[in-house]
């Protein structure tokens, strides 16, 4: 479920919702913290709610709630992990662009992202298009990342 309002929409929603041993909770928006102040289960938490920040390719706070816990914790994720959870539309279809296309195998294309785009010092995130149309122009991708790295420094 991507809202509480999704919880609330059907019989089963409610049910799933009622019978989950853990809830986790990312920073919602006004209108959801709104509809939350109403519920019976988080609208005490609304102080804890409002704290949950989020750092775009740093850290993302979360709410875990369960039966005698009422926390929020900051999820700091490693290189590769940002790269295999990465929610952004163009490391999506840059790794799938390497796994279909250039027959790279899932693990290849996640380690490619992280080491362009998310290791210390990655500046290459921005080059993914360019690193699409060399490749088009006939360059194999390691060489296209190669060319593009060497006009950077």
């Amino acid at each position: 479920m991507q809202s509480f309002s999704d919880l609330q929409k059907t019989y089963s929603h409610k049910v799933i919702f009622e019978n989950s041993a853990w809830t986790v909770l990312l920073k919602q928006d006004e209108k959801t913290i709104e509809s939350l102040k109403t519920s019976e289960v988080f609208g005490e938490m609304i102080p804890l709610i409002n704290s949950i920040s989020f750092a775009p390719g740093k850290y993302s706070e979360l709410l875990l709630y369960s039966t005698g816990v009422k926390v929020v914790v900051r999820l700091l994720l490693d290189p590769y992990s940002k790269a295999l959870f990465s929610t952004d539309a163009e490391d999506y279809n840059f790794i799938n662009f390497l796994v279909e296309d250039h027959s790279y195998n899932l693990d290849e294309a996640i380690e490619t992202v992280k080491e362009l785009k998310y290791e210390e010092g990655a500046k290459y995130a921005k080059d993914f298009d360019h690193i699409k149309f060399l490749v088009a122009k006939g360059l194999n991708v390691s060489t296209a990342i190669e060319k593009i790295k060497e006009s950077k420094n």
